[in-house]
């Protein structure tokens, strides 16, 4: 892909300094292709190959259109009542999921079901589980010995859950999984000891599972704006999931719909094209790493070296010249006011672009330049207290734009509010301050969960107090000791040392 800001950076760079660099870029989902090969000088080849045919349809009720021409028919159990008294299964899009589910595994194939969220993704595993769906398939001791690795990953909740499904020959997949979880429910479904996975669209992301049919219940989320269309990107990403080389005649991908929204469905995502593919680099906080990047490794030196670094990107294909221009000013102006880079003045309108030494060891660090400005002030504040404890140090780290935010659900916010008031004297931002306070308080909580970690609380018993995933302390974990690797090399940049920061890092 070429949507990540780095790695089209780096191919622009790559190409600047070997013009003869040969490229070859895949792509299965790609709506501008033209403009992608134009970039890139090469030559677009398009292929409607598929190792096995897909058929996409929509379904209403226990009724499929594929869009071949072909139909298909499930039977739905016509046990759920509605509250007038009325048989409502036809327009229960998990009835529906069920069934085409229960279908195509009864036909000796595999399924993928995809849902809007973590919790809907284990209810939906837990029904089916309670269904018997893999009862007759003979597949039991293959999926109690991968029910027992799922067991020995960890003791949590979740882990529980996922091998209680796991014995019943389906699974959970979600972000919020452990690694181990993870590999242990893609493994079982290659070796067909799983058949069925219910996921979040992340299991659409780069991981080989294919499946004699997917179906995909929900096409909308909720938002900053409240509930919208999942893009047809995505979407089409689910699909391709859809059949299995070497065992399946084809491959069937079946979205749930009901009699209202039946058209749109079929339009957005069966005959619909998938959105063209933009630049990230367009986003200002990216464009400011890679300026910076530009500046500290001496690529460039003035704005116009810069534009030349910027010139083969995809961005500068689809900004133009002025647009590029106007954002690198801007960028250049930005990380001058955060004392990342400094113009030194040769004469009236003669200067040079150099990033201070703050600024060099934030882009050393890989860290973005907002979050490097974030850490220095951090550290100055912290050293002015009487005594900064480690969840003064993780509080500096995590109050940036590289970790990751932690979910802060209505009943724990009075509980965090009250933490942060109680450990004031620790923490070094007042809370007053933040323009964002619903952003800090998050901060606030990921800094807690740290910190009890490092004093000796489980993964269970963090995971059951603060309702989070395993495999989500697992990420803020990671990305905690890349932060705290980046804030004693900028103490030692700035000569601001703050031991708390080697003291929680040490531990982790």
């Amino acid at each position: 892909t070429v949507r990540g800001p780095t790695l089209g950076v780096t191919l622009a760079t790559l190409r600047r300094r070997n013009p003869d660099l040969q490229t070859v870029a895949l792509s299965a989902t790609v709506d501008n292709p033209e403009a992608i090969a134009d970039w890139l000088d090469a030559a677009l080849v398009e292929s409607g190959w598929r190792p096995v045919d897909l058929r996409t349809g929509v379904a209403v009720g226990g009724e499929v259109d594929f869009d071949d021409g072909t139909s298909l028919s499930v039977d739905l159990d016509e046990t759920e009542i509605d509250g007038d008294g009325d048989a409502d299964d036809e327009n229960d899009p998990t009835e529906v999921t069920a069934a085409l589910v229960a279908d195509a595994v009864a036909d000796g194939g595999q399924c993928l079901a995809f849902v809007r969220s973590r919790r809907e993704a284990v209810d939906l595993a837990e029904r089916l589980a309670e269904d018997g769906l893999a009862a007759e398939l003979g597949i039991d001791e293959a999926a109690a010995a991968a029910a027992e690795e799922a067991t020995d990953v960890d003791g949590t909740l979740t882990g529980r859950q996922l091998a209680d499904c796991l014995r019943t020959g389906v699974a959970f997949h979600h972000a919020g999984l452990r690694s181990g979880h993870r590999a242990v429910v893609e493994s079982a479904f290659r070796e067909r000891d799983v058949a069925c996975i219910c996921a979040t669209p992340t299991l659409a992301a780069g991981v080989n599972v294919p499946a004699r049919r997917v179906v995909v219940r929900d096409q909308r989320r909720y938002g900053e704006g409240g509930m919208a269309w999942i893009p047809t990107l995505e979407v089409h990403q689910m699909c391709g999931r859809a059949g299995r080389p070497g065992l399946d005649p084809h491959g069937e991908a079946v979205l749930v719909a009901d009699a209202d929204t039946r058209g749109e469905v079929r339009e957005r995502y069966v005959e619909g094209e998938p959105e063209a593919v933009e630049s990230q680099l367009a986003e200002p906080g990216a464009l400011r790493t890679h300026v910076l990047a530009a500046v500290a490794t001496g690529f460039a030196a003035t704005e116009s070296e810069i534009l030349d670094v910027f010139e083969g990107t995809f961005y500068a294909r689809e900004t133009g010249a002025g647009g590029l221009a106007d954002a690198v000013a801007v960028a250049v102006d930005d990380l001058v006011a955060a004392g990342m880079v400094a113009r030194e003045t040769g004469g009236v309108e003669d200067y040079r672009l150099v990033a201070t030494a703050v600024g060099e060891t934030t882009s050393k660090q890989y860290v973005r330049p907002e979050t490097g400005e974030r850490i220095v002030a951090g550290l100055r504040a912290a050293a002015d207290l009487s005594e900064a404890t480690t969840l003064t140090a993780f509080e500096v780290i995590c109050d940036t734009p590289d970790m990751q935010d932690t979910y802060l659900g209505n009943a724990e916010r009075a509980d965090i509010y009250q933490f942060a008031r109680s450990n004031a004297a620790q923490l070094t931002t007042d809370m007053t301050d933040p323009d964002d306070f619903e952003g800090w308080l998050e901060s606030v909580k990921t800094a807690r969960i740290l910190d009890e970690w490092i004093g000796g609380a489980t993964v269970e018993e963090l995971v059951e107090r603060y309702r989070i995933g395993p495999g989500d302390l697992d990420s803020r974990v990671e990305r905690a000791e890349w932060l705290l690797s980046a804030a004693e090399a900028l103490g030692e940049t700035t000569g601001v040392r703050v031991p708390a920061v080697s003291r929680a890092r040490s531990r982790l």
